[in-house]
């Protein structure tokens, strides 16, 4: 009979440690709030698979990784995404990333599937419609939704 390694929840403080490790590189540099090309492209592969394996909120992800907000998180996600297509040496380090999860007894490789479904939104009627005008030059819209029976 074999024995395997029971697989662990990935949490991006996890995947920041690992990556940590992996690149021989501090967490603070991965962290750090520049622009410089190398520690924002480890920083944006962190988030990259703390979006894809976590079930953290992007705030969240956001929070740890030390980012504005969570929309830099969503960018990340998207840019690593296109670009792994175009660059093998991003792939290269994504992969190494990942294949040290695998190490660490996380499988990177399943896409995260909720545990509940979402709800369905055709269930809901919109009560009324709030503007926010705290964004500047952009506005948002936020929706006071009520369950229909």
């Amino acid at each position: 009979m074999e024995l395997t390694q029971a697989k662990r929840a990935p949490t991006t403080k996890r995947i920041l440690k690992i990556a940590s490790l992996t690149w021989g590189v501090p967490v603070e540099y991965i962290t750090q709030t520049t622009r410089l090309m190398r520690p924002r492209r480890k920083r944006q592969i962190v988030q990259y698979m703390a979006y894809k394996m976590t079930k953290e909120s992007v705030e969240h992800i956001a929070r740890i990784t030390k980012v504005e907000n969570h929309a830099t998180v969503l960018h990340s996600h998207r840019v690593i995404g296109e670009q792994m297509e175009l660059y093998s040496d991003l792939k290269a380090d994504v992969w190494e990333l990942a294949s040290a999860m695998m190490e660490d007894g996380m499988d990177p490789t399943a896409p995260y599937i909720p545990e509940e479904p979402y709800p369905n939104i055709l269930n809901y009627e919109v009560i009324r419609i709030i503007k926010d005008d705290n964004m500047g030059e952009k506005s948002s819209k936020r929706y006071e939704l009520k369950q229909q029976p």
